[in-house]
């Protein structure tokens, strides 16, 4: 019996996964492949067919059922219930909206239906409870569409998602209200009011019971540990509880090919019409090199590990912070999304009660809370935290950029540069700090010279500017080259403007010399300043 079953669940997947390899390039969802390959597969699982027998069409009945349970309990589990208070009017009043207007389109159709067709009172009854069972937009659902379009922590996911969750609410009150109003009709009046504190019972052991037990089992875990397999255990018995709604099987096909439709449907058109970099269109000049010279320089500085505090706030102390030309500092704290659905941005100065995850931001905001209190007055520091999935933290990354109107963004590296015993330095007060710049020429390397000649009002900071030009030394009038000649006239070639600037000129033919050149510099300097660059084959200083 074993081996049929795991041929069965082989099968599936092996389908599946072959129609979504086929499907996800137009963007339709794998919900639509798992419901092609149950259609494809429930044809062939006859009783007489090698696959099947009425046992193992039971077991696999079971299974499914079970797993049916568990992906609604983890959606229940990653379902945060606070978001309801934290919704304003124009969630609730979209999420109204999502569930009144397709009910009443759905009666029109079903009258027009019934007058196209003369279908009787019973097939009308049918229709209805179609149109009640297709007009609730789930969380969980919502949650699995906008995670497979990687739109989550944008603006239409989050509105999405909040709108799902204040339609779960809504549809679990009039469900539990049509329940009791239908059971006055047809039982007595007794029975109608043994449902009634049926239903408060059910509410009551929920919040009184079920809810303080879970928050001890998290209470009794500890942080960063998984929870002990008892709890999870007692958990899934608990859970499995199946509530079964007994429909027609024409009723059943109808649910089916509407799901069908609006599952292809739907995603497809969102993605079409709803694109979310379309924001960023009108961000331009707005770098460092636009800024005005005694206007406030805004940084956004990204945390994803706690080793990237240290760096981060030795840079933006050389980042020479003045009164006359003070720095902003935006800090982002990047969590990873994991144990929920709906991803959340934080403003600290703004919402002073967070959720758990504040023991993680505490120690960040502490530590940029002494940065600004150590240059009081220069430098002013707001804190933030996203919990995103790691794959779209981009999004939250750009969004505050756009919001701030940010002249730089610092964002942590995942590797670390380690040449024998070479180390990073701190730069605290009254210490020294030697800096180079490594210009090739671009657009990028006219942003980076521009920050590295800012932080020379640094009395603590020495900078050398290195400039790479071929051996052949050709004379181009490309306009490139113009624009660097401007960014560099305040520079003269090969000579020494003060003791704490410097400018050199380093021939060379090729990236391996450019490369021997660079690690060179390493023993020198405590930080390297280079452009950032999308093709380094253009140039023959980096080509090789």
């Amino acid at each position: 019996m074993l081996p049929r079953f795991e041929l069965q669940i082989v099968a599936a997947f092996s389908v599946s996964q072959a129609f979504h390899f086929l499907l996800k390039r137009f963007g339709i969802p794998t919900i639509v492949s798992q419901i092609i390959a149950g259609v494809i597969l429930g044809f062939n699982l006859d009783p007489e067919n090698i696959m099947s027998s009425f046992t193992s069409l039971d077991i696999l009945d079971m299974v499914s059922a079970f797993g049916f349970i568990l992906f609604i309990f983890l959606m229940g589990v990653k379902m945060d219930v606070t978001m309801i208070h934290r919704t304003g009017k124009k969630t609730l009043y979209t999420a109204i909206l999502c569930l009144v207007v397709p009910f009443l389109l759905g009666l029109v159709a079903v009258e027009r239906v019934c007058a196209f067709w003369d279908l009787d009172s019973k097939d009308r009854r049918k229709l209805i409870v179609v149109v009640v069972a297709q007009c609730p937009s789930t969380l969980p659902v919502i949650a699995c569409i906008i995670s497979e379009l990687k739109i989550l922590n944008s603006e239409l996911g989050r509105l999405g998602l909040s709108c799902g969750i204040v339609s779960d609410m809504i549809c679990l009150i009039l469900s539990m209200a049509t329940i009791w109003v239908m059971s006055i009709y047809r039982k007595s009046a007794k029975a109608a009011l043994i449902d009634l504190a049926a239903m408060v019972a059910y509410i009551a052991v929920a919040v009184f019971v079920i809810r303080p037990a879970m928050i001890w089992v998290v209470k009794q875990t500890p942080e960063g540990k998984p929870v002990k397999s008892l709890f999870i255990n007692n958990i899934i018995i608990l859970a499995f509880y199946l509530t079964c709604l007994i429909i027609t099987e024409g009723m059943f096909r109808f649910l089916f090919l509407t799901v069908l439709v609006t599952a292809t449907a739907v995603p497809v058109l969102v993605k079409y019409l709803y694109d979310p970099s379309r924001k960023y269109a009108g961000y331009q000049k707005r770098n460092i090199m636009h800024s005005k010279g005694n206007s406030e320089l805004r940084i956004l500085a990204c945390i994803y590990w706690p080793d990237n505090i240290p760096a981060i706030i030795s840079f933006l102390q050389a980042s020479t912070p003045t009164r006359e030309s003070p720095v902003a500092v935006y800090v982002l704290h990047l969590i990873n999304l994991s144990g929920r659905d709906a991803p959340l941005f934080i403003s600290h100065k703004m919402q002073m009660k967070t959720i758990s995850y504040r023991s993680y931001s505490k120690n960040v905001s502490l530590s940029f809370s002494c940065f600004e209190e150590n240059n009081g007055g220069t430098v002013s520091v707001h804190p933030f935290t996203a919990i995103s999935p790691h794959k779209l933290m981009h999004e939250d990354v750009c969004t505050l950029a756009l919001n701030k109107l940010t002249s730089l963004a610092v964002l942590p590296f995942h590797l670390k540069w380690f040449i024998d015993e070479f180390t990073s330095r701190e730069l605290s007060l009254g210490s020294s700090f030697s800096v180079a710049m490594i210009f090739f020429g671009d657009s990028d390397d006219r942003v980076a010279l521009t920050l590295a000649k800012h932080m020379r009002q640094n009395a603590n900071i020495s900078l050398t500017i290195v400039r790479f030009i071929t051996k052949k030394n050709e004379i181009s009038t490309d306009w490139e080259k113009v624009l660097d000649s401007e960014v560099l006239k305040d520079i003269k070639p090969g000579s020494t403007i003060n003791e704490r600037l410097k400018y050199t000129m380093e021939k060379v033919n090729d990236g391996e010399e450019t490369l021997s050149k660079i690690q060179s510099m390493a023993w020198k300097h405590d930080l390297i300043i280079v452009g950032r660059r999308n093709n380094v084959e253009t140039t023959p200083q980096t080509s090789g």
